[in-house]
């Protein structure tokens, strides 16, 4: 005996298997050009969101590095700008302290030849003076070449944490963009999850 098709010519409950999943008769898959291009649209954009957050996290990555190198560089010209401090201190001082006692030796030299006690009164007085102003201006040198090499350093050590810093941001940023990429994926999945079990369901029962 011959059996009646019913309903949907898509559907023939005398051929019904519950195992089977309903289909067009042309496709083996339940879903319309439509509704498998909006799956796929979502599941491309995802892909597309992720990959574009992977590329900034990398692109912040390497300005880190760039700003880092940066900064390091600067870190050494300062450290190099206070040992040159320094050198030049110690040359002053040193051209200071001949200085010193050229202008000593010459009043020494001037006082005796006028006939004048070199070791007492006057004469005395103003070659105690003589080195007294050169061990100051000695004292001052140093002072300020000190204070100078110590500010110079200070700021080397600055750029040093900050390139450390910058680093530590760069790595932080690429982290968080695989872990937002990672979202993104999950979502994507989730969303395409759901779209595929709404089309499912909605071409099942239309079916029926």
């Amino acid at each position: 005996m011959a059996v009646t098709a019913t309903g949907s010519p898509r559907f023939n409950p005398g051929t019904f298997n519950p195992l089977v999943s309903l289909a067009p008769e042309e496709e083996d898959v339940p879903f319309s050009l439509a509704q498998r291009i909006n799956m796929s649209s979502a599941f491309a954009s995802g892909i597309m969101g992720a990959g574009g957050q992977l590329q900034q996290g990398n692109a912040l990555q390497r300005q880190s590095v760039f700003r880092a190198a940066q900064l390091q560089q600067n870190a050494e010209i300062m450290r190099r700008q206070a040992s040159e401090i320094e050198s030049a201190a110690a040359v002053a001082i040193q051209q200071r302290s001949e200085s010193t006692e050229q202008l000593v030796g010459m009043q020494i030299a001037q006082t005796a030849g006028a006939g004048i006690v070199v070791n007492q009164d006057t004469a005395l007085d103003e070659i105690a003076r003589s080195y007294r102003d050169g061990t100051l201006d000695k004292l001052t040198l140093a002072k300020n070449a000190e204070r100078q090499a110590q500010a110079a350093r200070i700021q080397a050590s600055q750029f040093d944490d900050s390139a450390t810093l910058t680093i530590a941001a760069g790595d932080d940023a690429k982290k968080a963009s695989r872990m937002s990429a990672l979202t993104t994926l999950i979502g994507t999945a989730g969303s395409v999850a759901s779209k595929w079990y709404s089309f499912n369901k909605y071409n099942t029962e239309g079916i029926a």
